[in-house]
């Protein structure tokens, strides 16, 4: 399941621009089709969980690396690959 942001929004209760803000600054994985953000499942249960790999927290950038590839390999095949 992918999310756009305005469906992101309504679950956070934010606006849809802030959850693009956050796509943008790095701080949210994602992926694009086109002009549309699309946010994986995954993405918005590591972000909530605070486990998202985020070099600032201490996260190696490997492993911050090889998530952005699974995100990239989930665009392509249209669907994350199950961890």
């Amino acid at each position: 399941m992918n999310y756009t942001p305005e469906t992101l929004a309504e679950r956070w209760k934010v606006c849809a621009n802030t959850v693009r803000s956050m796509c943008k600054k790095g701080e949210l994985l994602h992926f694009r089709t086109g002009r549309l953000y699309r946010i994986p499942h995954r993405a918005v249960e590591d972000y909530e969980c605070g486990s998202q790999s985020i070099e600032e927290n201490g996260t190696s950038a490997s492993k911050r690396e090889t998530s952005i590839a699974e995100y990239q390999r989930a665009r392509t095949i249209g669907k994350l690959r199950s961890a």
